[in-house]
């Protein structure tokens, strides 16, 4: 089960991240019927000297872009320091289920009927130099009336046992859900057990090896794929605003 870890990624001197909350209930990853959706637009610049570049921002729910080639203006970080994350656009939008009556308006805040009752939209945002050249590009999913089934804290994936798979573990095409054969030699072979002490055993440990690999995976094909380490940060911004370490975080949400 052991194996050497990969060498730690390099990062982008330019970064794009994106955060999607409800703005009504912050306790739900979805957006029901008449609830705001807050998005919030983060860069980071770590290159020494500022920079100015261009936004450009978009949500698969409106036909309106959020920013069409915004200018932007980052002020540069000095070598050794960490480079701050910065704000360069908010936008808060009421959704609405096209079949559904419009509830009262009681704040000053724009509408947007959505294309369907239920469904996974998504937020794209890319950062341009003074060449017109893609510096950075990040997405995030926007669930509206659709449980993504990941509670906060939790593994950003479902994890699911499948019948017939020649890898020892997949991560599909959307990163949301991690499957594993249950025909894999490896796994076969392996007992039921499930702790020894403080240690996970036999499938358990299975399943926590696959679901760490699974979360590096998750974290960095974006990055791979187009330049996008927005997940790579919202896993190092997860890891230093936690009281508990990334072992226990991971551990806490293996409950398979």
């Amino acid at each position: 089960m052991e194996s050497e870890p990969p060498p730690p990624p390099e990062k982008n001197p330019v970064t794009l991240s994106i955060s999607v909350t409800n703005a009504t209930d912050g306790g739900k990853k979805r957006v029901d019927h008449g609830e705001e959706v807050a998005i919030a637009i983060f860069s980071r610049n770590r290159l020494p000297e500022a920079g100015s570049f261009c936004l450009t921002a978009s949500a698969d729910f409106e036909n309106e872009p959020y920013a069409k080639q915004m200018p932007i203006d980052l002020q540069g970080t000095p070598a050794g320091d960490i480079a701050d994350k910065t704000n360069i656009l908010t936008v808060k939008r009421q959704l609405l289920d096209p079949q559904k009556l419009k509830p009262l308006m009681w704040e000053d805040i724009q509408r947007v009927t959505v294309p369907d009752s239920s469904g996974r939209y998504t937020v794209r945002a890319d950062l341009r130099d003074a060449n017109g050249d893609i510096v950075a590009h990040a997405t995030k999913p926007v669930y509206f009336q659709r449980d993504p089934g990941n509670a906060k804290g939790r593994l950003p994936f479902s994890i699911e046992k499948v019948d017939q798979q020649k890898e020892i573990w997949k991560l599909n095409d959307t990163l949301d859900q991690l499957t594993y054969s249950s025909e894999y030699p490896l796994y076969k072979e392996m007992r039921e057990m499930q702790r020894l002490r403080h240690a996970l055993q036999g499938r358990q440990a299975f399943i926590a090896e696959i679901s760490a690999n699974g979360l590096l995976e998750w974290a960095l094909r974006p990055k791979q794929e187009n330049g996008d380490d927005s997940n790579f940060d919202q896993l190092y911004d997860e890891r230093y605003n936690s009281e508990d370490g990334p072992r226990e975080k991971l551990i806490a949400a293996w409950r398979i």
